[in-house]
């Protein structure tokens, strides 16, 4: 059976692929309003200020968020697995990213 739940997609919502992860995204995350963007242009916008300014991100941040995406493709392989899905939300991944990298 195929549920709008199960059809994940990843994106990195940000300019730079190798300074953001990828973050799990479905159609059931958009549950929010027509306007929401998910936090995806504050997280492009940080991310490219921190590629203008060629700043480093420290090894801990860079771990935290390889985390994000660990995770989201660690859920992915449960999901295909028929277990339960309690991956964060594409949202709430990027929420954590912004507050880690305003941390830098």
């Amino acid at each position: 059976s195929s549920d709008v739940d199960d059809h994940s997609h990843f994106f990195t919502a940000a300019s730079d692929p190798i300074l953001a992860k990828y973050k799990r995204f479905t159609f059931a995350d958009t549950i929010r309003s027509e306007k929401d963007d998910h936090g995806s242009n504050e997280l492009w916008n940080i991310c490219r200020n921190i590629a203008l300014q060629k700043l480093r991100l420290t090894g801990d941040i860079l771990d935290m968020l390889s985390s994000i995406e660990n995770d989201a493709l660690a859920e992915l392989d449960i999901q295909r697995k028929n277990t339960q899905n309690k991956s964060l939300s594409f949202a709430d991944a990027v929420r954590i990213e912004i507050d880690l990298l305003q941390k830098k």
